[in-house]
């Protein structure tokens, strides 16, 4: 099973500098980092899971901004497919998208598979860091919150 997300970003930032930050957060987690191509990582885990992280250069970051279905002035830095052998529960995204927050508090994520007639899903790092769990198909496959109503 796969699931894919876009990190959203006002401004561009450059891929070396978002690489080098991925490799501390991935080393700090445990998990192994391969990079295939200048703009392709994947990291993955001992618990069957892996993500593919594809990044946007600057004119491709540029193009997104036009996307209608986006935030305003807000454009894709990268996108993140998930990988599992199974669908229990994906413990490998969560986790990862709270320490890259840490480094980048403006991002956003939105999740890809929202259906277009639903409106963006889209997820601040408040709703990463209020969600209590570590399974990213229950927080990104529902309707982002109001913060006030997170328990």
């Amino acid at each position: 099973m796969a699931h894919s997300v876009s990190i959203l970003s006002k401004y561009f930032i450059e891929i070396e500098k978002l690489i080098l930050k991925i490799q501390a957060i991935t080393q700090k987690q445990k998990n192994d980092f391969s990079r295939e191509k200048n703009d392709k990582l994947t990291i993955s885990n001992s618990i069957d899971f892996l993500i593919e992280i594809y990044f946007y250069d600057k004119n491709e970051f540029n193009e997104s901004i036009n996307e209608n279905y986006f935030v305003i002035d807000y454009g894709r830095i990268m996108s993140l497919t998930v990988f599992g052998k199974d669908a229990e529960e994906d413990n490998i995204l969560l986790p990862f998208l709270r320490e890259l927050f840490e480094y980048y508090p403006e991002l956003l994520v939105y999740n890809d598979e929202t259906p277009f007639e639903v409106g963006s899903y889209i997820y601040t790092k408040s709703h990463l860091d209020n969600f209590l769990g570590t399974d990213s198909y229950i927080l990104l496959g529902n309707p982002p919150q109001n913060l006030n109503n997170i328990t």
